[in-house]
């Protein structure tokens, strides 16, 4: 009889032991966040916006003067032109009210991804825009690089995205 409770109470034991524990009571992996999350008609990517959303430039504004906002973090609103068909690294923002100009996004260090159907979307972004030296061949995700008077492409390094769902 004595044996038979300690029996039983080394199974429970066990078994609380094991429901306390995920990664014991499973051989599967934990479950991560998705990279992107759905909020008030948003699809979010990235880390949360450090600027108010009173602070967004229009991508016209933005690309009327671009060196005045050089290494600067920007919150831009636009219309997002073309995505990245293959891991969604990077897009194209253009005015929303189109026209020929548009600037490549693309995100940081690749944390993050986004939607590859996102193109025509409405998109809120943050970043840093920065200068880049232009590059004979550039491949034809790099198109979208505003070309400036005086030689540098410029491009957002996205550290978050949104996209109106």
């Amino acid at each position: 009889m004595r044996s038979l409770a300690i029996a039983a109470i080394a199974t429970l034991s066990l078994l609380a032991a094991s429901l306390s524990s995920p990664a014991l009571a499973t051989d599967q992996p934990a479950v991560l966040p998705p990279d992107s999350t759905h909020s008030g008609g948003w699809q979010h990517y990235g880390v949360d916006f450090s600027l108010p959303r009173t602070a967004a430039l229009t991508c016209e504004t933005l690309l009327a003067d671009l060196p005045a906002h050089l290494n600067q973090t920007v919150r831009v609103t636009g219309r997002v032109a073309d995505v990245c068909q293959e891991q969604g690294c990077w897009m194209v923002l253009a005015p929303k009210t189109g026209g020929p100009q548009a600037i490549r996004v693309t995100m940081k260090d690749h944390a993050f991804s986004v939607d590859k159907q996102g193109k025509g979307k409405e998109a809120d972004l943050e970043g840093v825009l920065v200068a880049t030296a232009s590059q004979d061949g550039a491949s034809q995700d790099d198109a979208a690089q505003i070309q400036a008077a005086d030689g540098l492409g410029y491009e957002i390094v996205a550290t978050t995205v949104r996209f109106r769902n």
